[in-house]
C-alpha cells in the first residue's frame, strides 16, 4: 500500500488504482480474519470431538479444596481391600464381583 501511495503522490498512477489496490487490501483482510476464526472453530470442534469439554460446559468450581477431595476419595476407594485385585493365573479368566 504504501508503495502505491508514493507513486501516487509522484502522479506516476491515478486515484483509481489506489482505491482498486486499498479495496484488494481491505477484501484479503476480512478473509483472513474469517479464516482465523475457522480455525479456532476447528479446534474446538476436535477437542470436543476427543472428549474434551470447555469450561463453559463445566459446572463452576467453588474452591481449590475440591479437587482435594476428589484425589482423597479415589485413593480411598483404591486401598479398600474390596477393590484389591484378585490373584488370576493365565489359565482362568477374571472373575468379576456382582455391583
Amino acid at each position: 500500500m504504501d508503495i502505491v501511495t508514493r507513486e501516487y503522490q509522484g502522479g506516476a498512477v491515478d486515484f483509481n488504482r489506489v482505491a482498486l489496490i486499498e479495496q484488494n487490501l481491505v477484501e484479503q483482510q476480512d478473509l483472513q480474519a474469517q479464516s482465523h476464526g475457522d480455525i479456532a472453530l476447528g479446534l474446538i470442534q476436535i477437542y470436543r470431538a476427543l472428549g474434551g469439554r470447555l469450561a463453559a460446559d463445566q459446572p463452576a468450581r467453588h474452591g481449590a479444596d475440591d479437587d482435594l477431595g476428589d484425589v482423597t476419595e479415589s485413593a480411598a476407594t483404591e486401598a479398600s481391600p474390596e477393590s484389591a485385585p484378585q490373584d488370576v493365573s493365565p489359565e482362568t479368566p477374571p472373575v468379576l464381583a456382582a455391583p
